[in-house]
């Protein structure tokens, strides 16, 4: 044997020493817990498939793991999924019956043969054959056999592995190890994988390199790891990983800002037709379902995950449906379909922490449906998998978020700002990768003065755009509108009209009714009160369909104020100033005072109105602008979330991205 065969074994068996030292530490905690304690199930998301792979800890089973060495904590949950993966291990120890044990690899856990394989680690059989053994690992991956699985692949000399074996191996390896130990133990993993490769044959570093590619959380250095790899790597001997590579590729680019690229998407379906994939998740219909909707494609996405969860459903794989019902109820979060909150609420009510996807989806929830309790749950809730990075964009987001339906503005800045800071260290450039927090910023940039800043980033909108996103060309002719309000009343309004043409037809009802409702206040502070309900009515109408309650409020205040702003309209403004006033309740003393004149003058004022109005007391005035001050009340309630940042400027930790 060369001195470069025998270095790279003896790399392999330190390999496979740490792995089953990490994996050994995860069961003895999971047995040690077994009588005491309940297990949080393992909840992957697209983050895995998307290239996210930055992290500071992950909690999976009974632990998480961080860097050397392991930390230990234990969630007090039980679901469904977890009872199951519970059988699973006690069939596989030999403490229940086995089903269709003939077609799994036979296991022995006495003391001495597990202490055997932890000290024997290079002892394979000439005669075994690593085809079949990466086959019992699929099958038995497959079937969330998952420890197990990465048994028998832990077992197979990584090193010397051909590559078009290897092509399918580590892919296997490396979920199995996420779903075992969490997705630092496989980065860990996949480090060691990647020094032993290195000096080695070409073919099988590239293809390390694209498992690398997908674990760098840099787009840009993704995407130019991930084209390395598609240059080396051949469809003949890799094509795993050259499938692997272009999902890479196409979620970099989406993250880049460059948008949803159908022709690399093409590339995976036509390799699908030569290969057959281990999990769903990795499909080229996964990626139109986990990315097309966070540029603006909904109805794309909505398909691909409808097909995905039907089809889990057939082949009786709750954990992956699970995935897809989580995505899907985002997707139809943002086209307002009321069964978003249902749909997501029957795979999520029984856990006690949230994967990233299912925490941004519950938050969007609640923020539609104007519940603060909900919302403040979510915040509180910790969540399994994410990096601190990925958790503080997720909140500041979700709190600058509501803090702009409920038009305070000052907060929404505050919060949206920090929180795109975060994205942009992330490298993330696409906005509905980012959950559209741009939209809400610029808005949130006009309303507290800064104008440039708003022009900044609707010019950026626009770029990435290219007049091919009629989301984001909406959104940005109605920043330009609101931006040349003051000085082009007539001018807003026409803009205003063309922000809500373009938006009819987007597939986001929440950004239509939010140039509605901007439309309707301007027709009305240019007296054309009739426009202006007309447009509101509007408004209100779809806001109610789509289930967006917050939304649905804004659009009742400013309907309540435009009619009372018709009501007054042949009054002169000091005798409006007089009669608001009036209707909140103050004294006629208290509104001389107020305004630095006598109460002579005042009373004389209000007989004015009375006149005008055709009243003939203040109680009938109170009754005529009740909508208004109701309405004026609503908008100046306190909030928890601004309390939340009035104190400290942040909000209770826990929720990860």
């Amino acid at each position: 044997m060369s001195t470069d065969i025998a270095h790279r074994r003896d790399g392999s068996a330190d390999i496979r020493r740490d792995i089953r030292r990490d994996i050994r530490t995860v069961r003895h905690a999971r047995a040690s817990s077994r009588n005491r304690l309940t297990v949080s199930a393992i909840v992957w998301t697209s983050e895995r498939v998307t290239g996210r792979r930055r992290s500071s800890g992950h909690r999976v089973g009974a632990v998480t793991i961080n860097a050397q060495p392991p930390l230990i904590y234990c969630v007090l949950n039980i679901t469904r999924q977890e009872r199951d993966l519970r059988a699973r291990i006690r069939r596989r120890d030999g403490q229940g019956p086995s089903v269709d044990s003939e077609k799994r690899m036979p296991r022995s856990r006495s003391g001495t043969e597990v202490e055997k394989r932890m000290t024997d680690m290079s002892g394979r059989s000439p005669d075994d054959d690593p085809v079949q053994d990466v086959r019992r690992a699929e099958a038995l991956f497959r079937s969330s056999e998952h420890a197990a699985a990465l048994d028998i692949l832990d077992a197979l000399d990584i090193a010397t592995l051909p590559p078009s074996i290897l092509d399918r191996a580590l892919p296997l390896m490396l979920m199995a190890g996420e779903a075992t130990a969490g997705e630092e133990f496989s980065l860990r993993l996949l480090g060691r994988i990647e020094r032993l490769t290195a000096h080695g044959d070409l073919d099988a570093s590239s293809i390390v390199m694209t498992y690398r590619a997908e674990a760098t959380a840099e787009p840009r250095r993704r995407a130019e790891l991930a084209t390395v790899a598609l240059d080396r790597l051949s469809v003949s001997t890799a094509p795993v990983s050259r499938h692997r590579a272009i999902a890479v590729l196409l979620a970099a680019k989406v993250d880049l800002g460059q948008g949803f690229d159908h022709e690399l998407l093409a590339q995976m379906e036509e390799l699908e037709r030569q290969i057959d994939l281990v999990a769903p998740v990795d499909s080229a219909l996964a990626q139109r379902g986990f990315l097309a909707y966070q540029v603006g494609l909904l109805d794309e996405s909505r398909n691909a995950l409808a097909l995905l969860r039907r089809q889990a459903r057939i082949d009786g794989e709750p954990f992956m449906e699970r995935i897809f019902t989580i995505h899907l109820a985002t997707v139809d979060v943002y086209a307002g379909r009321r069964t978003a909150a249902d749909d997501l609420r029957g795979v999520t009510e029984a856990d006690a922490v949230l994967s990233p996807a299912a925490a941004r989806a519950s938050g969007l929830i609640a923020l539609r449906g104007a519940d603060e309790a909900a919302l403040q749950a979510v915040l509180l809730q910790p969540t399994v998998q994410g990096s601190e990075v990925h958790g503080a964009l997720t909140r500041r987001a979700l709190i600058g978020l509501a803090a702009a339906r409920r038009e305070q503005w000052r907060e929404a800045y505050q919060q949206l700002s920090i929180a795109l800071a975060h994205a942009e260290s992330l490298g993330s450039q696409e906005p509905g990768r980012r959950m559209w927090i741009d939209f809400d910023l610029a808005r949130a940039a006009v309303g507290t003065g800064r104008r440039q800043d708003a022009r900044r980033m609707t010019d950026r909108l626009e770029i990435l755009s290219r007049g091919s996103r009629p989301l984001l060309d909406g959104v940005v002719i109605r920043i330009h509108a609101l931006l040349a309000a003051e000085e082009d009343p007539p001018r807003s309004v026409e803009m205003l009209e063309d922000s809500v043409a373009v938006l009819s037809g987007a597939g986001f009802p929440d950004q239509l009714v939010l140039s509605l409702l901007e439309l309707g206040r301007a027709l009305a502070s240019l007296g054309r009160f009739d426009d202006a309900r007309q447009v509101l009515e509007r408004a209100h109408v779809l806001a109610h369909q789509t289930g967006d309650l917050s939304l649905g409020l804004l659009v009742d205040r400013a309907m309540a104020l435009a009619s009372s702003d018709a009501v007054l309209a042949a009054l002169t403004t000091r005798e409006r100033e007089i009669a608001r006033a009036a209707a909140r309740g103050a004294s006629s003393r208290q509104i001389a005072e107020e305004s630095f004149t006598s109460v002579r003058t005042v009373e004389t004022q209000l007989s004015s109105v009375y006149r005008k109005l055709g009243i003939t007391s203040r109680a009938q005035l109170m009754f005529l602008l009740a909508d208004r001050v109701r309405a004026e009340r609503v908008g100046s309630l306190p909030r928890r979330a601004e309390r939340w940042a009035a104190e400290g400027g942040s909000a209770p930790t826990g929720l990860c991205g």
